[in-house]
């Protein structure tokens, strides 16, 4: 029987199709399922043009195909991606790209999947590779890893978006943008809200926040100095218009659920399990 999506997902959905987003959405809450969906969605609106495409024109059966990617951490390939796209969405073929030979990442690379795994330091690997591949649907899952503007993967992600980082050289170059690009996590600024500005960015360049984290910082933060070391913590403005404009810019973007305020989830179920040490 066919998984049912909960009110909150619908909502997600319904807004995923419209424009990139983020799912802040707390553990429990079925990130994984809809994000499943909403690739499922871009598969069958690319079907739709595809077959469109060649009613128009019989003699050349040539139209938009559709691949997506998910990066996310080792840990969840198998155990949540792969899983529940077997068990919710059989239809989706789905691949891991992680392997330790590199040829068999290339090959999987090469195959026809609609769904290509691949954990966050393999994307850096083979960042190149899949740029060329040409993606339609870029997926993030627990996209706090993107929280430090300067680090590898964060430019990686961003250049997926169009967005050139600072000092990022000629390793992650700005090619051709996915279109449609999501972020997950539950808890996406665990440390502070300037965290939150590469995940935006990944969604909205130029729109949410300026594309310049220097720039960001600078209007949404006051330096503290750290005692004599001449380096500088960076507090959250106290100014309550700025406060206020920091959400604002944020919000369209954003989906945010609260396990409390899903109501029309089933209870929860604890299981206990007996280990002998």
């Amino acid at each position: 029987m066919a998984a049912v999506l909960y009110r909150h997902q619908i909502e997600a959905l319904e807004r995923a199709k419209k424009q990139n987003l983020a799912l802040f959405h707390e553990c429990g809450c079925g990130k994984t399922f809809t994000a499943l969906k909403i690739i499922e969605y871009w598969k069958n609106q690319y079907a739709e043009k595809r077959n469109q495409s060649n009613t128009a024109d019989r003699h050349n059966a040539a139209g938009p195909s559709f691949s997506a990617l998910a990066v996310c951490p080792l840990s969840i390939l198998e155990s949540a991606w792969i899983e529940d796209c077997r068990k919710f969405t059989p239809d989706l073929s789905i691949v891991s790209l992680w392997s330790q030979r590199p040829l068999q990442r290339l090959r999987r690379l090469k195959e026809a999947y609609d769904i290509y795994l691949i954990n966050y330091e393999l994307f850096k690997t083979l960042f190149e590779e899949i740029q060329a591949k040409g993606f339609d649907t870029l997926i993030v899952d627990e996209s706090s890893k993107m929280k430090a503007h300067d680090s590898q993967i964060t430019k990686a992600l961003l250049a997926m978006a169009g967005v050139r980082s600072r000092n990022s050289g000629t390793r992650f170059p700005v090619g051709r943008t996915i279109p449609h690009r999501y972020v997950l996590s539950g808890t996406p600024a665990p440390n502070d809200r300037s965290e939150y500005w590469s995940q935006i960015t990944f969604l909205s360049p130029g729109q949410a926040f300026s594309d310049n984290f220097y720039a960001f910082r600078g209007r949404y933060f006051v330096p503290r100095p750290l005692g004599r070391t001449g380096i500088n913590l960076w507090d959250f403005t106290k100014d309550r218009r700025l406060q206020k404009q920091f959400q604002e810019r944020m919000a369209p973007w954003c989906h945010v659920v609260r396990k409390a305020d899903a109501v029309d989830l089933p209870e929860q179920v604890n299981l206990i399990r007996k280990v002998e040490l």
